[in-house]
Formats: C-alpha cells, sequence, structure tokens
C-alpha cells in the first residue's frame, strides 16, 4: 500500500515538473510588447506629377490606429497629421505651391514607439490647364443634316493629355466623350481640339474640360447649340435680278422680357412684306407653332402674328417667310423671353390698429415671386371710396422676394379699408391682401 502511494507520489512529481516547464516555455513565446510598423507613402509614388490645383492629396500604409505625421525633408514642423483607419490606411490633403518636393511619414503608436518611411520625391504641379472653345457661338443653329461640332484649343506647361466634352439636356448630362485631339498626351504644351457628337434634335448645353498630366482639370468653358429637325433654307435660284425673300421680324415679345403667362395665351408677332407666308417655329422643344400670312399693311409691309398658351420656362422664337413662288428666306435670330405664369404673393405684417392723431400710419409687409417684383401696390379705401393709391417703398423687389412699408399722408380721420397687391416683371398681378385701421381725429 505504502509503496502504491509512494510510486503514484512519484508520477505526480513529474507531471508538476513537465508543467512549469510548458509554463516557462509558454512565457518565452509570448509576444514582445508592439512597436510602430515602418510606414509607406503610397501615392505619389517617386518621380510622378501630382495633382496640386486644388490640393495635393498624400496617401499610404501603416499600422491600424496609428498617427501619422508627414514631413517635407529637411523640415521639423509636418505639413499635417492623420490617422489610419481600421484597415491602415491613411491619406492628407495639403496645399502646396508648384514644384519639387521630398517627403517622408513617421508613424507613432498608442504606446509611443515611431518608425519613419522612406522618402519619396515627387513634382507638384498647382496650375490648372487653360481652355478656350471657339466653335460654335452660343445658341448656334444645325439645320437638319448639319453636324455639330465643338472646337478650341488647350495648352499646359506639363501637357495636356485629354480634353472632356459632357453634353447635358436640362440638369441631365446625357453624353460625357473625350475630344478628338492629336497632340494630347505627347507632352506638348499647346494643343487643338474638336468633337462631332451624334445627338437627337433638341437644345444642349456644352460643358469642357482640359486635363493635364497631373490630373488638373481646367476651369469649365461652356457653349450651347440647337440640333433642329428642320431642313435647311434651300440657295435662291440663280435668276439674274431675282431678289432675295426679306427675312420677316419679330417685334412681340421684345428679347429677354418675361410673358405673363398667368392671363392667358400670349401673342408673337411681328412684321414682313405684305402678303408673306411667315412660319414660326420654337426652339427649345423644336416644335412649329404656326404658320401664317401677313397683313396687306401700306401694301410693302405687313403685320403678322399668332397666339399661344405656353407652360412656364424659357422660349427661343425664329421665323422665316416665304413668297408667293414657294422660294424661302433665311431664319430670323431667335429672340429669347420667359414665360412666368405665377403670380406674385403679397403679405401683411400689421393687424388692426389705432393711430393717433398725430401719429403716423405705417404699414409693411413683404413680397415674393419666383422671378422679379416690379412693385407693391396700395389702394386706400374711406367710406367706399379709394381716396389714395401709391407704390410702396421696395428697394429690393427685383430680387423676387423683398420687405415693403409705406407711410401714406392721410389728411381725413376715419375708418380705413386698404387693398395690396403686387406686380412683377411679366405683368401677372397679385391676389388683393386686405387690412384695415382707424385713423383718430382730435
Amino acid at each position: 500500500m505504502d509503496r502504491r502511494t509512494t510510486i503514484r507520489g512519484g508520477r505526480g512529481a513529474r507531471a508538476c515538473a513537465l508543467a512549469s516547464a510548458l509554463s516557462a516555455v509558454v512565457v518565452l513565446l509570448a509576444p514582445l510588447p508592439a512597436s510602430a510598423g515602418t510606414p509607406i507613402i503610397t501615392s505619389p509614388v517617386s518621380g510622378a506629377i501630382a495633382p496640386a490645383a486644388d490640393f495635393l492629396r498624400i496617401k499610404g500604409t501603416a499600422d491600424p490606429s496609428s498617427s501619422v505625421d508627414v514631413f517635407k525633408t529637411g523640415e521639423a514642423s509636418p505639413l499635417g497629421t492623420t490617422t489610419t483607419n481600421g484597415a491602415g490606411r491613411w491619406s492628407l490633403q495639403t496645399s502646396v505651391p508648384s514644384g519639387t518636393y521630398s517627403v517622408s511619414a513617421v508613424a507613432s503608436n498608442p504606446d509611443g514607439s515611431t518608425a519613419p518611411s522612406s522618402p519619396v520625391t515627387f513634382q507638384a504641379d498647382a496650375l490648372r490647364p487653360f481652355l478656350t472653345t471657339a466653335e460654335p457661338d452660343a445658341n448656334t443653329i444645325f439645320d437638319l443634316g448639319e453636324q455639330p461640332a465643338v472646337d478650341g484649343t488647350a495648352s499646359d506647361e506639363n501637357g495636356v493629355i485629354a480634353v472632356q466634352v459632357e453634353y447635358w439636356v436640362l440638369d441631365e448630362r446625357v453624353m460625357v466623350q473625350n475630344a478628338a485631339c492629336a497632340d494630347c498626351g505627347s507632352g506638348a504644351q499647346s494643343v487643338t481640339w474638336r468633337d462631332e457628337p451624334e445627338l437627337s434634335v433638341g437644345y444642349y448645353y456644352v460643358r469642357v474640360h482640359a486635363i493635364d498630366s497631373a490630373g488638373n482639370r481646367s476651369q469649365t468653358g461652356n457653349t450651347s447649340f440647337f440640333t433642329s429637325g428642320m431642313e435647311p433654307a434651300p440657295e435662291l435660284p440663280e435668276v439674274p435680278g431675282a431678289p432675295a425673300v426679306e427675312v420677316p421680324t419679330i417685334e412681340v415679345p421684345l428679347p429677354g422680357n418675361d410673358q405673363p403667362g398667368a392671363n392667358g395665351p400670349i401673342t408673337i408677332g411681328g412684321t414682313g412684306p405684305a402678303g408673306l407666308d411667315v412660319r414660326v417655329e420654337e426652339m427649345v422643344d423644336n416644335v412649329r407653332m404656326g404658320r401664317v400670312q401677313t397683313t396687306a399693311g401700306d401694301g410693302q409691309t405687313g403685320w403678322w402674328h399668332i397666339t399661344a398658351q405656353l407652360t412656364d420656362g424659357e422660349y427661343g422664337i425664329r421665323v422665316r417667310g416665304f413668297d408667293e413662288t414657294g422660294r424661302r428666306s433665311k431664319w430670323s435670330a431667335v429672340v429669347w423671353f420667359y414665360v412666368d405664369g405665377l403670380r406674385p404673393e403679397v403679405g401683411l405684417e400689421n393687424g388692426t390698429q389705432i393711430f393717433g392723431p398725430t401719429q403716423p400710419v405705417q404699414l409693411s409687409g413683404v413680397v415674393t415671386d419666383n422671378r422679379q417684383v416690379l412693385g407693391v401696390a396700395l389702394e386706400y379705401w374711406l367710406a367706399n371710396r379709394m381716396v389714395l393709391q401709391q407704390l410702396a417703398e421696395c428697394p429690393q423687389c427685383a430680387s423676387g422676394n423683398a420687405t415693403w412699408w409705406h407711410s401714406p399722408a392721410l389728411q381725413l380721420p376715419g375708418y380705413y379699408y386698404v387693398r395690396v397687391y403686387a406686380v412683377d416683371a411679366a405683368g401677372n398681378k397679385g391676389h388683393y391682401e386686405t387690412i384695415d385701421f382707424v385713423k383718430a381725429g382730435v
């Protein structure tokens, strides 16, 4: 019995000794306290030309949750400080002038250990390329069969690599493509470019950017044009002494004027030779609005007009004439105008009040409109008679959102009823708003 106990005790002692040894091994294999991993600058790479017209972006990697300082070689103060994300990536934005730079990154761990990166030398380009748009002029019309084309020049001291052309219809970009540019990407400091898009009928707004070898984008070049579904005017017949068909004019509306769509159909009209057949075309939607003959007038010049119910928005109208033989004139210049069907609104800030004998009457409020307000009018009524009608003071009415006020010179005491309304630039008259007050006597 004692022998068995001794044997068991020996085995237990050996097991304890083995466990102690394994424990010591585990302690020896435990990781040492962490030190900062060496950071790496991944962008820009050495020898690169980096875009810096908006800002210079320096990117790299380091241990997750590290703080990273970026230094210009030889300077004690950092360009900036950032931190890594959970994947160990970091990015720093800074502004620098054009020039050659050597930078390095220093990563710091939460325990205070640091490690520097290898330096990276690159060129920063803070100058945007320069772009010009030569053709077409704004609102050029390309008739049926004519190829729309946009062209111009671009230049940059480090070379232009591409010219990007965007075509927009209202607020939607319908096409974007690189223009044809033989010298783009060759290192040439000045290039010419041209783009010939395949577009459906409509009105297009064009935005153009040049991109240099660093990736900087130029300021936006803008133009616009129409692609018309109408056939071009034919050549005049080769008849000796045959006069050209006179181009009719557009007299109403005047260019740039707002038209009061709230008041119903608007009139479009002009002049032309008596008996001329006038075709009216609306450019934005590319539709024929009508065909009408000029009146006899004085035997030489007549008047033509049509009426149209148009929704709110901008319109461009052009016309051309047809004589009795069917020959056509050239198109007239496009007249642009805006149809405004919204009435201005007036708000009142004063309620019913009593003004003493020597107290001046002061009324005020606000006026709003989607375009421009011409003025705010007030009508003062006493005993069912309008005794005064005047415009309010409104210095900022043209902004479409303004404050107005009025201090009438009223001689008679009594109960006054006031009607207030506004008129906008299109001639739309707003609804009446009313207020009343008492002007006390002695």
